[in-house]
């Protein structure tokens, strides 16, 4: 959960902000994947 004073100055100040989804139940997969690659998953549910 993501809270946010000014929602619209926050999203004006996220260029290059990228979102990558996924449908359905990988979790658990790109969990690993993201530890595997040193890189960090922000779930959003």
């Amino acid at each position: 959960e993501v809270k946010v004073n000014d929602a619209a100055t926050a999203l004006e100040g996220w260029q290059g902000f990228h979102w990558v989804m996924a449908y359905g139940d990988y979790v658990r997969e790109l969990e690993l994947l993201a530890r595997l690659t040193g890189t960090q998953l922000v779930k959003v549910t």
